[in-house]
């Protein structure tokens, strides 16, 4: 049938005096609204540190402003919601989304993991566990394994975007200092994007805005990073004897973010393989009975 109308709503966007962006999403019914910070920090900008800004994600929830991990998560609990930080390759983020009273309170609380981490020493050698076993099992599994190869054919071996996962030894030899030093010069005021959408009084989430994050230090200039072209078309095979399924993985150069062709490059992604009910998966699933789900991806 015909695609019913959709109204997108009006979007308020302004920059705080340090550089920090904010943008306000009045949006729907419910008493909801959700908080999230974006700093352009991530595997980026970790130069040879794999993993170093996934480290410093998980650390920054073990406490921050005076407060020890249970502590947040109880106050965030308080609000109706709950604390999610993690770092990808281009930004780490700090949401919550919480009932639409504490807006004011959610600003807060982020600002305090974003800007005030406790990042302490004494939870390093857990957190680092944690994540060593998580690496342990990404590379016993052939997507981890392709993604891997894929990434170093695309970018090579030296290019950030081309070091998918570090070395176990790698990952334990990371130190405090190391994780402080991450998010003293790759956080600040001008990499950073906060995001408010849903239900809230906006002179309130306003004031909020400017006593939590107003005096954040400006920091570093977003960075901008080259992505070599490697000329193709290539074939990369990796061979896991006795291993009952095959992993594939089939790439192409994409739009580049923002040009004019990067919106309907993303719709014709998602009807071709970006949804559970696209072309491809309907091809498999559906018409010829097979239980795999193929996905695509921009």
């Amino acid at each position: 049938g015909e695609p019913k109308p959709f109204k997108l709503p009006a979007t308020e966007t302004f920059t705080l005096p340090n550089g920090m962006e904010v943008t306000l999403v009045p949006y729907g019914i419910a008493p909801k609204v959700v908080v999230s910070l974006r700093v352009r920090a991530g595997s980026a900008t970790e130069g040879e540190g794999t993993w170093l800004g996934v480290l410093t994600a998980a650390m920054m929830k073990e406490g921050a402003g005076g407060r020890s991990a249970g502590q947040l998560a109880t106050a965030a609990a308080e609000m109706g919601g709950d604390l999610g930080v993690g770092a990808g390759q281009q930004t780490t983020q700090v949401t919550m989304n919480v009932l639409s009273e504490y807006a004011p309170r959610a600003v807060a609380l982020i600002g305090d993991v974003a800007i005030r981490p406790d990042l302490p020493a004494s939870e390093l050698a857990r957190v680092k566990a944690n994540l060593g076993r998580q690496l342990s099992v990404a590379l016993s599994q052939p997507g981890t394994l392709a993604d891997i190869a894929l990434a170093r054919t695309i970018y090579g071996p030296n290019h950030p975007y081309g070091r998918v996962v570090p070395s176990a030894a790698q990952l334990a030899g990371y130190t405090i200092d190391q994780i402080k030093g991450f998010h003293r010069d790759q956080f600040g005021a001008k990499r950073a994007h906060l995001y408010i959408a849903g239900k809230f009084d906006a002179v309130a989430i306003k004031a909020a805005i400017t006593r939590t994050f107003g005096g954040w230090t400006a920091g570093p200039e977003p960075i901008t990073l080259a992505a070599p072209h490697q000329a193709g078309p290539r074939v990369i095979l990796i061979d896991r004897p006795d291993a009952p399924q095959t992993t594939l993985r089939l790439s192409f150069d994409a739009a580049v973010a923002g040009s004019e062709a990067d919106i309907p490059q993303r719709v014709t992604n998602s009807l071709l393989g970006g949804a559970f009910s696209s072309r491809i998966t309907t091809n498999i699933r559906e018409t010829r009975g097979y239980t795999y789900s193929p996905g695509t991806g921009v």
